[in-house]
């Protein structure tokens, strides 16, 4: 005979936050050259704030031919362990030729430009003389800063970038939010029942759903007005269902009221829920796995959430 068992590891994700406006004028400038101001703010709770960049005045300086555009290394660096940042920014500019007329350019400015410590460059070389350049705007899906830790973090940084002899000091301030606290509550493991061999090899892989046990699954998060994020992750998967440790079995897993399970083939799958819910049902059938072998097995299933 063999028995088959199921358990349910709970990954808890942390939650709060708040969001605030940059105030630039404690700092010094680097060197006396044009001020470029940004600041970072996000929702509360998100976990994360969004870069806002404010176009500095233009600088009418010498851009010679093949001039590039370069971040120095930052005289004011983020380094608390809880911040990391990701995304990119489109960056429009007006270039004046010093032989006469414009042109405008786009310039993808990656999150690394603005706060990787060494000096970075921005894939561009200048294509004529020019003797004068205009930052316009900024658009695109944005520079955010992502906090990892369950408090609030302000954050400032200070570096001086350039093309040619034209030198502004940009200068970033804000506070990143906190996630939200969340709790999740299930039982920790599932007794599937007894199948004999016989039953497994003969099943061709249909699922046992005659055998099928009820999964409750209930959670709270702080803030009550996002909506929740639920993933499903799985460390071994056998035609889109949890595989056991021995390979004798498959756990397929589906919601209450879906007859298609779960399609856990990439180790994962996510689902967004309504602020106001706060619980579900999952159904958890057995299935023979790839290689049935008599003894016990064990399947196991990652439940995370976190707010949308």
């Amino acid at each position: 005979m063999s028995e088959i068992y199921f358990l349910i590891l709970l990954l808890l994700s942390n939650l709060i936050s708040f969001s605030t406006q940059a105030k630039n004028d404690d700092y010094q400038t680097i060197g006396g050259h044009i001020n470029f101001l940004a600041n970072a703010t996000g929702r509360e709770g998100s976990g994360v704030a969004e870069v806002n960049f404010t176009p500095p005045p233009s600088s009418s300086a010498l851009v010679s031919r093949g001039n590039v555009w370069v971040a120095y290394g930052t005289d004011v660096q983020i380094n608390d362990p809880c911040i990391s940042w990701k995304g990119s920014v489109i960056m429009s500019v007006t270039y004046t030729r010093d032989s006469g007329g414009s042109f405008d350019r786009q310039h993808i400015i990656p999150a690394s430009f603005i706060f990787d410590a060494p000096r970075q460059f921005i894939d561009y070389q200048a294509e004529d003389k020019l003797k004068s350049v205009n930052i316009n705007s900024f658009s695109g899906q944005g520079i955010k800063l992502i906090n990892s830790c369950n408090h609030t973090v302000n954050v400032s940084s200070a570096r001086q970038i350039a093309i040619g002899e034209n030198r502004w000091d940009l200068y970033v301030e804000g506070t990143v939010p906190a996630k939200n606290q969340c709790s999740i509550s299930t039982q920790g493991s599932i007794d599937m029942g007894t199948l004999s061999i016989n039953q497994l090899i003969n099943s061709r892989g249909r699922p046992f759903h005659e055998m099928a046990k009820s999964l409750p699954v209930n959670w709270f998060c702080s803030d009550n007005q996002a909506k929740s994020k639920i993933t499903l992750i799985a460390n071994d998967v056998y035609h889109s269902c949890i595989q056991s440790k021995n390979k004798a079995m498959r756990y397929c897993i589906y919601s209450a009221d879906s007859s298609t399970p779960f399609d856990l083939t990439s180790g994962s799958q996510s689902f967004t829920v309504e602020p106001s819910q706060r619980d579900l049902n999952l159904i958890i059938v057995p299935a023979s796995g790839s290689s049935p072998i008599t003894g016990l097995s064990q399947g196991q299933l990652i439940l995370k959430i976190e707010p949308e």
